[in-house]
């Protein structure tokens, strides 16, 4: 089991998992749930320094009413005294470094036990509260099962209250193995959106008077065998089991991709006003990048239900103010099921079990975003957009300035994929702008006479990530 191996952290599907994530814009993904954090304490303080690791949120056991405990039998006695030694531990290392819990779904009355016992005995010395609400396939109920069981806490425990609340498993649905349809393609992306917009629109509504701090999906999943897009993950696996060469080709899904929409929010969130607001549509303003970033996310979709003809919105931005010395744009960013949907792509080859590099290439360049049309200048400082939203459906408008050059790009890493093949990486922490139409990765041979650079990335991305075969279609030289 993964709790009796640690070294399966770093199996190499892993880390290239971990190495696509570390590959969205802006640090899209901030925080991925480790089962075995405890036993990386002292590498991770050496290998990272102790100021990162004190931005990790360590949990206590994860569900610990569900027993699964890699066959120890826990009584409640044992739970505390595991509890109080995890903290002991902690505190030797650094008693600045964070514990929370009790990271369960604390749903009375089989699922409760540990939790209580936890919360009775500890509450006051936890860094966070953190529990889990899932819907029924859709978000809907979500939030309105974690407002009644953050009542119920507070009811039962004095001084949890004070705590900053995380629901990390805010999924759409239990049981991260079950292979639906809807998991495969852009209904779970909008649902994912959906979710976060619902949140945020809420803690602005109540003043975050229950100090949520943190919504996260369970969804870092490796699938299996046959269901390479319907399972809860991030990204569809295949294992090219070849007498030689064994490796596998990972395919982004949307659920992974609109991570990338999702990080160009801005920091700060603005009004609107809608007169009428089509079924399972979701709308949410924002301001970043010391007002030179404005953008509008909309996303059509909350639950598992059949496509529905598409709506047509009429979206108006008024006040928008642009600082003499830079030139304004907008464009527009969307993902829906006849564009960016590399699980259909999929299907429509033959669901093959082992694609080859032509059918590979072919679910890429439907993975990620689609920009619709090229950037327009903004001639006023009001904007108006007539915009298509099929259901599911996930739409940025994004209003940016540019002004002085970009910064560099850093952390250029190539990580071998198999023979021929490489995943590069790059890390936008200098780049100080969201305002990026794409990046160009180019390419040389070396010990190649009159070779000259040529453009390898067909598509234009805002991903810090690229996947290079000789098979993939290249741009012309520049």
């Amino acid at each position: 089991m993964p709790h009796q191996n640690p070294r399966k952290l770093t199996g190499r599907d892993v880390v290239t998992s971990l190495t696509l994530i570390g590959g969205l814009p802006w640090r899209g993904l901030q925080q991925v749930r480790v089962h075995w954090l405890l036993d990386l304490v002292k590498p991770g303080t050496g290998r990272y320094g102790i100021d990162e690791v004190r931005q990790w949120n360590f949990e206590t056991w994860n569900e610990p009413d569900h027993h699964d405990f890699d066959t120890l039998n826990i009584t409640v006695p044992g739970y505390l005294n595991y509890f109080w030694a995890s903290r002991r531990g902690l505190r030797a290392a650094d008693d600045r470094l964070r514990l929370g819990g009790p990271g369960g779904s604390c749903r009375p009355p089989h699922f409760s036990t540990l939790c209580w016992a936890l919360l009775r005995h500890a509450a006051p010395q936890l860094d966070f509260l953190s529990f889990h609400r899932k819907g029924e396939q859709e978000v809907r109920s979500i939030l309105s099962a974690e407002v009644q069981t953050l009542r119920e806490l507070r009811a039962r425990f004095p001084g949890v209250e004070r705590l900053p609340v995380f629901n990390d498993e805010a999924d759409p649905e239990k049981g991260w193995w079950r292979a639906r349809p809807w998991r495969a393609d852009v209904t779970y992306a909008a649902m994912i959106a959906s979710n976060i917009i619902r949140h945020q629109l809420w803690r602005t509504a109540t003043g975050n008077k229950y100090h949520y701090s943190l919504l996260s999906n369970d969804n870092a999943f490796l699938n299996y065998h046959p269901h390479y897009f319907q399972q809860r993950t991030l990204f569809a696996r295949f294992q090219m089991n070849r007498t030689s060469d064994k490796h596998s080709e990972f395919v982004l899904k949307p659920s992974f991709s609109v991570m990338a929409l999702l990080a160009q929010l801005g920091s700060r969130q603005l009004k609107f006003a809608a007169k009428h607001m089509p079924s399972s549509l979701y709308v949410l303003p924002s301001i970043g990048d010391q007002d030179r970033s404005l953008t509008v996310l909309l996303s059509r979709g909350d639950s598992a239900e059949e496509p529905r003809p598409d709506t047509s919105v009429h979206l108006h931005i008024n006040n928008i103010t642009m600082p003499t010395g830079q030139q304004w744009y907008y464009t527009v960013y969307t993902m829906d099921n006849r564009l960016t949907s590399p699980y259909q792509v999929w299907a429509r080859q033959g669901r093959p079990v082992f694609p080859d590099r032509t059918q590979l290439e072919e679910m890429r360049q439907a993975q990620g975003l689609r920009r619709v049309g090229p950037p327009l200048p903004l001639l006023s400082s009001r904007l108006s957009v007539k915009l298509r939203l099929p259901l599911p459906s996930v739409t940025l408008v994004h209003v940016c300035g540019t002004g002085d050059q970009p910064g560099p790009i850093t952390g250029l890493r190539v990580q071998p994929v198999t023979r021929g093949e490489v995943l590069i990486v790059w890390d936008d922490r200098l780049v100080d702008t969201r305002c990026i139409l794409t990046y160009e990765v180019f390419f040389r041979a070396e010990n190649v006479t009159d070779e000259k650079f040529r453009r390898i990335n067909p598509l234009d991305t805002i991903f810090n990530l690229f996947q290079w075969s000789p098979d993939t279609p290249g741009k012309s030289s520049k």
